[in-house]
C-alpha cells in the first residue's frame, strides 16, 4: 500500500449555519461565506428560495471562477419538515466540501482554493443583509499521512473502501478524509473510475491504489 501526504489545517476552515424556514417569502434567502480581507478570494453558499435551489460560488482574485446549484426540496423552503438545515464549508488544501445536514452537495479541487490567503471573514446573510461578521485566520498547514485507496481510514485497502466510495459517488455518503485518500488512479477527482480501479487491486491483483502517481 501506498502513504502519501495531503495538506490539512491545523485548526481548520470549517463554517456551519443552520437555517429553519417558517414562511414563505418570493427572495428568501440564507447565506454563509468566508471572503479574505480584500474581498477578492472566498466562497459562498446560499438558498435561494426565487430559483427552489442551494447555490456555491467561487471567487479568485475577484472573479467567480466557479459556481453550481442544486435543487432544494420545497418542504425545506415552506418548514412543513419542522427542522433545522445545517449548511457548511471546509476549505482544506486545494479541496472545497460544501455539506447539507452532513451529505456532500459539492467537492471542488482547484490549486487556486490553496492559494487563498490565510487571513479573512466570515459572513452570515439573511435576504441579502449581513447578519453576523466576524474576522478568522486560515490556521496554519501541516501535513498528514495516509493510505491512497483507504477511503474509510481503516488503515488498510479492501472491499469496504469500495462500498465506502460507491456510497459517496451514488448514494451521498461522506467525503472520504482527506478526500485524496479515495483518487485512487490520480486523475484529481473521486468517480466511477476509482471504484474500478479498488476492485481490480482487491480482487484481481491489479496496481495498488496511486502506484501511477507522480
Amino acid at each position: 500500500m501506498r502513504t502519501v501526504s495531503s495538506y490539512v489545517y491545523d485548526d481548520g476552515l470549517m463554517l456551519s449555519s443552520k437555517v429553519y424556514f417558517q414562511e414563505a417569502i418570493d427572495f428568501n434567502t440564507r447565506g454563509i461565506a468566508w471572503y479574505d480581507l480584500d474581498m477578492m478570494n472566498g466562497v459562498s453558499v446560499e438558498y435561494t428560495r426565487s430559483t427552489s435551489e442551494f447555490c456555491i460560488f467561487v471567487f479568485s482574485g475577484g472573479e467567480n471562477v466557479f459556481s453550481t446549484c442544486v435543487p432544494v426540496d420545497s418542504s425545506e423552503w415552506f418548514g412543513w419538515d419542522q427542522q433545522w438545515h445545517e449548511v457548511s464549508i471546509s476549505i482544506i488544501g486545494d479541496t472545497l466540501d460544501v455539506q447539507r445536514d452532513g451529505k456532500s452537495d459539492l467537492v471542488w479541487i482547484d490549486d487556486r482554493l490553496d492559494a487563498f490567503p490565510r487571513q479573512g471573514s466570515i459572513m452570515l446573510t439573511v435576504n441579502g443583509n449581513i447578519s453576523c461578521f466576524d474576522a478568522v485566520a486560515l490556521g496554519s498547514v501541516s501535513l498528514q499521512d495516509y493510505v491512497c485507496g483507504d477511503a474509510d481510514a481503516s488503515g488498510g485497502v479492501d472491499i469496504d473502501d469500495i462500498v465506502y466510495l460507491i456510497t459517496f459517488i451514488f448514494g451521498g455518503g461522506p467525503t472520504p478524509v482527506p478526500y485524496e485518500s479515495g483518487d485512487a488512479d490520480c486523475s484529481g477527482a473521486i468517480d466511477i473510475d476509482d471504484v474500478v480501479y479498488l476492485i481490480n487491486y482487491v480482487f484481481a491483483s491489479g496496481l495498488e491504489p496511486c502506484a501511477e502517481c507522480p
